[in-house]
């Protein structure tokens, strides 16, 4: 009896030893297994985040390439090219600034968050290396068209300068040719007069009486009025006489029984003609005018 009792007490103990284990076991477990589910879903948080980030720098890299796109449409070397296309460009590069300034903000940001979670998945960094690769070979492009850019608009200022420099010089070849007409109409108008006055004569006829009455002949000489000649007054008057051009005149109409010439004229230089009785002078025909104008540009002839 005493046996049976001390056997059934030694199979107790270890049931209860067993029991006890296993509770022990269970509890790791459990504790484990909070610990994976914790670990779960800070990883889902962490990919979820991740996603997040690379979705967002993807829309950022679309976008440069929209604005590099932009950029490369534009002839930056167009003599018409405004100034506000000018700051367009300028604007949309300092845009591309901002989206790659972010995007490198987020890359940073989701390296802290792998390295802070623990996490050692070889997928998630291969991406963000692949991002941090698409980011620099866009810092390239983008820094690539910087300077073509800045090279575009150094050229544009030397143009500028030389085309303000040739708007100077035409301005100023401008104002001289204008001097230059105006020297030119100022010796065409004394070419004119010149011409005018060389080619210019001036005719008055008529009566002694009425010739001197106008002041365009006076009587000179002689005793009592026999032996005086007449003569050209010194200062005739001008509105008495009428103005011919001595390259196109050539008949003097004068109508009068008698005529006498007071200016000097070579007789070989001028005929009369007379009407057909021969009782009058018809008119005075000039045959070389060069020689009958010579000696004076005026013509005086009394009629009687």
């Amino acid at each position: 009896m005493t046996r049976i009792f001390q056997t059934s007490a030694i199979i107790l103990a270890m049931t209860l030893s067993l029991v006890s284990c296993n509770q022990d076991k269970i509890k790791k477990l459990e504790e484990n297994n909070t610990a994976l589910n914790s670990k779960n879903e800070q990883l889902d948080s962490t990919l979820t985040g991740y996603l997040t980030f690379v979705n967002k720098i993807d829309e950022n890299l679309q976008l440069i390439r929209e604005k590099e796109a932009i950029l490369a449409e534009q002839d930056l070397r167009d003599p018409e090219y405004k100034q506000d296309k000018k700051d367009q460009i300028l604007d949309e590069i300092k845009a591309i600034n901002t989206l790659m300034e972010d995007n490198r903000k987020k890359i940073a940001q989701l390296q802290s968050a792998l390295e802070n979670s623990g996490s050692q998945n070889a997928q998630l960094n291969k991406l963000t290396k692949s991002l941090q690769n698409r980011i620099a070979e866009r810092d390239k492009t983008i820094n690539d068209l910087k300077e073509e850019v800045k090279t575009y608009f150094t050229e544009i200022v030397a143009l500028e300068e030389e085309v303000s420099t040739l708007d100077k010089k035409l301005a100023e070849s401008d104002q001289t040719l204008a001097l230059k007409e105006e020297v030119i109409e100022s010796q065409r108008a004394t070419i004119s007069n010149q011409h005018q006055a060389l080619t210019t004569a001036f005719v008055a006829k008529g009566s002694f009486k009425e010739l001197e009455e106008k002041e365009v002949v006076v009587r000179e000489g002689g005793i009592l009025g026999i032996g005086a000649v007449e003569k050209l007054s010194e200062s005739p008057n001008q509105t008495a006489f009428a103005k011919v051009d001595i390259q196109k005149t050539q008949l003097i109409p004068l109508d009068a029984k008698r005529v006498e010439l007071v200016t000097n004229h070579p007789i070989d230089s001028y005929h009369l003609h007379k009407v057909e009785d021969g009782k009058a002078v018809a008119s005075l025909e000039i045959v070389n005018p060069e020689k009958f104008w010579e000696q004076s540009k005026y013509l005086v002839v009394l009629t009687n």
